[in-house]
């Protein structure tokens, strides 16, 4: 019996929590569903990695109904999406399943979400990217059919970035607030133990060569593809080029310099360096050589 009524006064905290959330998002003008969206995830989240998704599914109904009486249509979205997302880790969670197998069903709800959010829906969130595209194409001059085409890539990149932040922000937070409960988590891999395959620097290199010989002899067809394809693995170089300046620091005995190379991936123009070293890493195995390079010692074998 008391478990049951705390149970009960947990989930009742975690509506209250909710409602908190909505009414500071509503008096700061929708800041908190425009800019950080998974905030409104951890509370369910810890909620059903407690006590499972049934009991979840009860203070799921209760913060949507609450959601009705504080939220606009769009808020309203936003908090259906997160707490689909709550549900599907908070019980994978419960049952410790891999951090693989987390990250992928929490990134794939947050791509739907963000690309009926920003894509399909987009005119009834409060704006149209077919009015911004023609915007661009008075203001550059431009070819209407190459700014239509290249807006579309851009909106599809955008959604993944966006995702792909959203998912890691939300794994990041969970993993902190269940193991600051008692729940166990999976610990998650150091940056010298995230390594990359190396068909996948191959299949990049390949990728940015067949985007530069397009340049030269101007392909028509399959150019949409092929921008949408180099921008993301401009991302993916990228995010193991700063893996691998963060190896860099922490070999050297600076681990403060990590957070330094988590933010140059968001400066323009450096970013395409980090971009080069990632593919450098990808096909010489980088990392790899310089852990082996400090565990052996300055005279070790690389």
């Amino acid at each position: 019996m008391a478990s049951r009524t705390r149970m009960l006064c947990e989930g009742a905290t975690m509506c209250a929590l909710m409602a908190l959330l909505l009414l500071i998002n509503r008096v700061a003008g929708g800041m908190i569903e425009t800019a950080f969206p998974w905030l409104l995830v951890f509370p369910l989240l810890v909620y059903c990695a407690r006590y499972g998704v049934r009991a979840a599914l009860i203070c799921c109904v209760s913060i949507l109904l609450l959601s009705l009486m504080l939220c606009t249509f769009t808020t309203l979205f936003y908090v259906f999406s997160a707490s689909l997302c709550a549900l599907a880790y908070g019980s994978g969670g419960r049952r410790g399943a891999a951090n693989r197998s987390l990250l992928l069903r929490t990134g794939l709800i947050s791509f739907l979400s963000n690309l009926l959010s920003m894509v399909v829906l987009a005119s009834l969130f409060g704006y149209d990217p077919a009015e911004e595209a023609k915007l661009l194409i008075e203001l550059l001059h431009a070819d209407p059919s190459m700014v239509m085409r290249s807006a579309l890539v851009l909106a599809v990149f955008t959604v993944v970035v966006c995702s792909l932040l959203q998912t890691l922000c939300i794994h990041f937070g969970a993993l902190l607030l269940l193991g600051r409960i008692g729940i166990p988590t999976h610990p998650v891999k150091a940056a010298h133990e995230i390594s990359g395959p190396r068909w996948l620097g191959v299949t990049i290199l390949m990728i940015w060569v067949l985007y530069s010989w397009g340049i030269v002899i101007k392909l028509d067809t399959g150019s949409r593809l092929l921008q949408l394809g180099v921008l993301t693995a401009c991302l993916c170089a990228a995010v193991y080029g700063a893996l691998t300046l963060m190896c860099a620091f922490i070999s050297r005995g600076h681990p403060r310099g990590m957070l330094a190379a988590y933010v140059l991936l968001f400066v323009p123009v450096v970013n395409l360096f980090l971009a080069l070293l990632g593919e450098a890493d990808l096909l010489f195995q980088l990392r790899g050589r310089m852990m082996r390079g400090v565990k052996n010692g300055t005279s070790g074998k690389l």
